[in-house]
């Protein structure tokens, strides 16, 4: 896989871990099991952590601002936390104001698209995209 897009996925997995488990231990939550599980969880639309994150639960997935960027996921029909599209790439490299080399979200999903070709990556049949277990 292209090492740039290869960074920006990995690096946006982290905060996504990182800031699920603030969410995590916070909350009280476990783990979803599924995006349907997530989206019916009952914790409260909005709030604020305890390092000054604040959070928005939205349908599948979480929008959460911090002090040096902000993250947006959604999980996977099975309770996924390592999914990712190319617009969701695209706001945590602006976010986050680290230069991995693109210069617009179109040049991000043709790369996904290729390493899709190749087989590096898979599409999860709605809006998701993963590693492939061989690439990781």
């Amino acid at each position: 896989m292209e090492t740039r897009l290869h960074r920006l996925i990995r690096d946006y997995q982290y905060a996504v871990s990182e800031k699920f488990e603030m969410l995590r231990s916070e909350l009280g939550i476990e783990a979803p099991k599924s995006n349907t599980d997530w989206a019916c969880n009952g914790i409260k639309q909005s709030g604020q952590l305890a390092d000054g994150s604040k959070y928005n639960k939205h349908g599948f997935g979480c929008a959460i601002r911090y002090s040096t960027g902000a993250i947006d996921f959604d999980f996977g029909a099975n309770g996924e936390l390592d999914g990712f599209d190319a617009s969701r790439l695209w706001r945590f490299s602006k976010a986050s104001k680290r230069d991995y080399g693109f210069a617009t979200e179109k040049e991000i999903f043709a790369e996904i698209s290729e390493a899709v070709s190749r087989g590096k990556l898979r599409f999860s049949g709605y809006m998701l995209y993963y590693v492939n277990a061989k690439n990781s």
